[in-house]
């Protein structure tokens, strides 16, 4: 059944791309070659992630908050280490809004 998913979601992603890269000249190759690092990073995190799950004992909440954290810590030394556009990109936009928030907050304080 996840077979059939995946090959659906490649069809329709390559139909709706088709049209796409025709009228904006943004080709199905091009796309999936912009696409590709991003795609990358995430099964090699997704892949520890979910090694660590089957190695070990833990109760399934615990297990669960582990993953999530080990996911978290993982995507972020990938993007830092790999220097990952989008990372960067949404990095320094939390950053900037934090920036903001600090300041606002700051500011009501005096």
């Amino acid at each position: 059944m996840i077979a059939g998913m995946i090959v659906n979601t490649v069809i329709a992603y390559y139909l709706n791309s088709y049209w796409s890269g025709r009228m904006m000249g943004y080709s199905f190759k091009q796309q999936v070659i912009d696409i590709l690092p991003a795609f990358m990073m995430a099964v090699f995190v997704n892949g520890i992630v979910f090694i660590v799950g089957k190695m070990t004992t833990f109760a399934p909440m615990i297990l669960l908050f582990t993953q999530i954290g080990l996911g978290a810590i993982l995507t972020i030394l990938t993007g830092e280490i790999i220097k990952q556009d989008d990372y960067i990109f949404l990095k320094k936009l939390v950053l900037e809004k934090l920036i903001t928030i600090k300041r606002t907050n700051n500011e009501e304080t005096k």
